[in-house]
């Protein structure tokens, strides 16, 4: 009779047997972390490629705005920083006397006399391209509506008989 009987477990064991287990696991995932490596993500390394790029391009326009050199040798054309720039710019107006301006000014349109409030003309225009009282809008009067037809009355329909 003893075998048949169902053996009732005890509560304390169980009960470390489980905190025992979950203790367990908790020990090799924190392990399992603390030995990942420090793997580099794609976009981390594209990141860090991207800074480098610029930090050479910002190197290489540096270079280039605060160095003379050649652009062009055949066709003669240099490039200069714009300080050393202005100063040869500076000499070379320096050394030019000043001559009177070659650029041909038209002389400005004739203005039209002044408006006399007691003139019984309308003003002139003050362009001269423009048709006379092109500056003026006239409204002319509306002519008056045709005297109104007065309305036939409206007759309603008859309906037809049938023939018999």
């Amino acid at each position: 009779m003893a075998d048949s009987e169902a053996r009732t477990p005890n509560g304390f064991l169980v009960f470390l047997g489980s905190a025992v287990a979950i203790a367990a696991v908790i020990v090799v995932v924190g392990w399992l972390l603390a030995k990942k490596p420090n793997v580099e993500t794609v976009d981390a390394r594209r990141a860090q490629q991207r800074i480098e790029t610029r930090e050479k391009l910002d190197q290489a326009a540096h270079e280039q705005l605060t160095t003379a050199g050649w652009v062009d040798k055949e066709k003669g054309v240099v490039r200069l920083p714009v300080g050393d720039a202005m100063k040869m710019v500076a000499i070379e107006l320096a050394a030019k006397k000043p001559a009177p301006s070659q650029v041909k000014v038209d002389a400005p349109l004739p203005m039209p006399p002044p408006y006399d409030p007691n003139s019984k003309e309308p003003p002139i225009s003050a362009l001269p391209s423009s048709p006379q009282g092109a500056d003026t809008i006239r409204f002319d009067p509306l002519p008056a509506p045709p005297a109104a037809a007065p309305a036939a009355p409206a007759t309603p329909a008859t309906p037809a008989t049938p023939a018999p």
